[in-house]
């Protein structure tokens, strides 16, 4: 449950998304207001002293407001290589970092079997759809954590010795209190 709650990908886009809406509601331009988010990301990258899972966010979030500005579409697995690739160039021994083989781990899970889980629970809950909208979020819920965990499983295993049987659950039950915190 910590994760959720330590600085990382979701503070980043939070912060991001939140400093561009302001200032879009204020009538700034959009691509002042863009590049304004992309310094605000970087200031916030700073204030946390560089850790490597903000660095992952950051990189991968300024890449994005970049991409708007000039007009890209966001590719996340490609943001992710290359924010790995960039920090790894600079610090080779970033690799050595559990926060940072977690964050990049969950993200790529995210990133790539998330779309999958949901397609199939999506096509699932559609073929059964008399309690569909009951369910949906708490199984699109399931999915997400079902996705940020499993590529993280190994490097626990490894860095830790043992895997917590538990954290999926506390997981499931933590993200809603921890976003609205």
């Amino acid at each position: 449950v910590s994760h959720l709650l330590a600085v990382s990908g979701l503070h980043v886009s939070l912060l991001s998304q939140a400093l561009l809406t302001i200032l879009l509601r204020c009538k700034i331009p959009r691509r002042v207001s863009l590049g304004i988010s992309c310094a605000g990301i970087l200031f916030f990258m700073a204030l946390t002293g560089f850790s490597p899972s903000v660095l992952r966010a950051g990189i991968m979030c300024l890449i994005f407001l970049a991409g708007q500005i000039i007009g890209r579409e966001p590719d996340s697995l490609n943001s992710l290589g290359f924010s790995v690739f960039a920090i790894t160039a600079i610090n080779p021994y970033a690799v050595n970092d559990v926060g940072l083989l977690l964050s990049f781990s969950a993200t790529f899970g995210l990133v790539v079997l998330l779309p999958v889980l949901n397609q199939a629970v999506t096509n699932r809950i559609k073929i059964n759809g008399r309690f569909a909208k009951l369910i949906k979020y708490p199984v699109k819920s399931l999915c997400l954590t079902i996705s940020a965990t499993l590529p993280t499983i190994p490097i626990i295993l490894f860095s830790f010795g043992q895997i917590s049987l538990i954290s999926p659950i506390a997981n499931i039950l933590m993200v809603f209190p921890a976003s609205i915190v």
